[in-house]
């Protein structure tokens, strides 16, 4: 704030130091209700628009996505699960549908809301003016503009009712609408229907000139309707072009889901559709997997022909599902085209976030949505050091759970993977399955296992055989590039550093013998606690730095700690997770498995760093451990030889694949 206000006074008051820094203040124009009279724009927060036609302009293949408000509590969370899933594959951005009249916008406003803050991605507000009154739709803009939201769609929806007054007629008239009152703070997007606006009487050419009043009114891109002939839409671009309008125009498709719906679509919305894609969906639309499979053929195809004539960006209108979606972007092999972590860590998509936090504790690595949420009303983050300048506490877990699946999503999967225990093996054998890539995700996991993770799997695989039930982890790195596929992170031409940190759950007994063995490893910080805390243990007192990396032009970067303030906070709602699978059995007053409950009840949670990041690993620790005349081996005991040669064999591969130069 200082500095902006710093450099407007000079703008003001010195002319020619304005002139010479080339800084413009941007005119705010009458009526303008924005929170501070010192509007000022930073290219971060107005830049959708600007990264379309960045994308573009260097031939890069990106995505967006739309869904709609569920109806149902149960249909919120569901869909919050397939944000959580689709956000994993790098959407440019996420749309979210209003409902006629406005009668959606509560649960509109939320889904963006939380879309930003919670899963990093950035959201996109749809707005239909037709039938709307303006107070809602000025207050739905002042709100978003609260929560820091800076994207609108903007649309026409239903066609105007003469009965309604003081409503706006078109999309132009809302572009104008907005740019009156928020002048430019909001990147503005319009719809345009290659071929002409279906059952409307209006002609194809007529139909050009209103999209482009749209733009001229101040609209910054364009998303097509459903396409599922890429003559129409590589038609409609060039018409558009020549008659001036030179903003991105996104393509917008529709995976086939069934052949119901792809037919009620065509009816209803009427894109052109070539006979042969009628009848091949036709041929089988009988048998649902191959309507899907014709139906993701079709749309590949729709999409390489159009990205072979230059178009780059594509809008997937999901219908709230993601496996259509997901099955496409898996034939188009563009999964790979990731774009480059600015951080070691998810990000939130809130401007008011995402300028000031640079530093995180470790413990939420794989339920960065949690950690998000707990600390979504702190007022400022950490920046440079974790210290005392963080707020001082973060949301009670026992609370947050209530949002469900944006915590804890996929309950039913998570219940697939421990709901049938038994014994310990049972868990043991869970754990390991998800450790090996074939397992349903468990409940500390947002994701599968971290790319990074697979450079120390065979001693997780290992750790876990031997009832330490990993939850968390990262290798060593001494001097890695940024740019490595499994560590990388931050700008080009740097180098990133890691100390080995393991985090694991662990029974007493094998606890004190940890704790014995490691008074021989001065080199190691480890901190314990059971779940009330009330069994505490450790060596690490202050927060310990296990991330940092070096850039061109910068200062070091240290994005990632391990504190002990946070670890009691964390602590609670590992434990809780153990429970979290079983919500429903504890709801009706059912028992849920022993195994699980002596786990919750008396285990320890532990976590672990390797200071030495040049030369040593933690594995020696879990030498001596397994080794100690006091350990009792896990029911089946301990890794056989074959087995650690293949573990031996599986590492190597791992380094060959990620560090060639270190194959040998």
């Amino acid at each position: 704030f200082f500095r902006r206000f710093f450099v407007q006074f000079l703008c003001f008051h010195h002319p020619l130091w304005g002139m010479n820094l080339n800084i413009s203040v941007p005119h705010v124009p009458a009526g303008h209700h924005g929170a501070s009279p010192l509007y000022c724009r930073s290219p971060l927060q107005s830049s959708l628009a600007s990264r379309i036609l960045s994308l573009e302009n260097a031939g890069k293949f990106f995505w967006t996505v739309e869904f709609f408000p569920p109806k149902t509590e149960a249909g919120t969370l569901n869909l919050f699960s397939r944000i959580q899933r689709l956000g994993g594959l790098r959407p440019l951005y996420a749309g979210f549908t209003w409902g006629r009249e406005g009668s959606t916008a509560e649960a509109t406003l939320d889904l963006c809301v939380k879309t930003q803050d919670l899963f990093g991605l950035e959201a996109v507000l749809h707005l239909t003016c037709s039938n709307t009154p303006l107070s809602v739709l000025e207050s739905t803009l002042a709100r978003a503009r609260e929560k820091g939201l800076r994207n609108i769609l903007a649309l026409r929806g239903e066609p105007h009712n003469p009965a309604k007054q003081g409503v706006l007629q078109n999309t132009a008239e809302l572009v104008r609408f907005i740019r009156e009152r928020h002048d430019d703070y909001f990147c503005i997007a319009v719809s345009g229907y290659p071929g002409g606006l279906p059952f409307s009487g209006v002609s194809y050419e007529i139909y050009l000139q209103h999209l482009k009043e749209k733009v001229d009114a101040g609209a910054s891109f364009i998303v097509s309707q459903l396409v599922y002939d890429p003559t129409v839409f590589l038609e409609f671009q060039r018409d558009c072009r020549a008659l001036g309008i030179k903003v991105p125009i996104i393509c917008g498709i529709m995976p086939v889901h069934t052949f119901k719906t792809f037919s009620r679509v065509v009816e209803e919305l009427g894109p052109r559709v070539p006979p042969e894609l009628v009848a091949r969906i036709s041929a089988v639309k009988e048998d649902e997997e191959a309507v899907k499979e014709e139906g993701v053929k079709a749309v590949v195809s729709i999409i390489n022909t159009l990205r072979a004539a230059g178009v780059r960006g594509f809008h997937f209108y999901s219908l709230n599902l993601e496996k259509g979606i997901m099955s496409v972007l898996d034939e188009l092999d563009v999964l790979a085209e990731e774009q480059r972590r600015e951080l070691p860590w998810r990000m939130s998509a809130n401007p008011s976030r995402n300028s000031n936090e640079e530093i995180r504790p470790i413990f939420w690595a794989n339920r960065s949505t949690s950690y998000l949420a707990k600390t979504s009303f702190w007022d400022e983050f950490p920046n440079g050091r974790w210290g005392d300048s963080r707020s001082p506490a973060f949301g009670d877990f026992s609370h947050t759970m209530g949002m469900g699946s944006v915590l804890v999503s996929d309950r039913g999967s998570r219940r697939t993977a421990l709901g049938h225990i038994t014994s310990l093996q049972d868990v043991i054998d869970v754990f390991l399955k998800f450790i090996q890539g074939g397992s349903d995700l468990l409940p500390w996991f947002e994701a599968p296992l971290q790319p990074e993770s697979s450079l120390i799997r065979p001693m997780l695989e290992r750790l876990n055989r031997s009832g330490f039930l990993t939850i968390n982890s990262q290798p060593r790195a001494d001097g890695v590039r940024s740019d490595h596929p499994a560590l990388g992170w931050g700008p080009k031409g740097g180098y990133v550093y890691q100390k080995e940190y393991i985090e694991f759950f662990c029974s007493r007994q094998d606890m004190e013998i940890l704790a014995e063995v490691l008074r021989a490893f001065p080199s190691v910080n480890y901190m314990a606690s059971d779940r009330s805390g009330q069994w505490t243990g450790g060596n690490l007192s202050t927060v310990n730095a296990v991330t940092w990396g070096v850039f061109p032009a910068k200062e070091i970067i240290q994005p990632t700690v391990v504190d002990p303030y946070s670890f009691q906070v964390w602590k609670d709602e590992a434990f809780e997770l153990w429970l979290a699978p079983f919500a429903d059995n504890l709801a009706a007053g059912e028992d849920i498995p022993a195994v699980v409950k002596e786990i919750f009840d008396t285990w320890l949670l532990i976590t672990m760093v390797e200071n030495d990041y040049r030369f040593s690993e933690l594995s020696r620790v879990f030498d001596a451990v397994l080794a100690h005349p006091s350990y009792k081996p896990k029911l089946r005991g301990e890794v056989p030889e074959a087995s650690a040669s293949q573990a031996q064999s599986k590492r190597r591969n791992v380094i060959k694949k990620y560090f060639p130069d270190e194959a040998t």
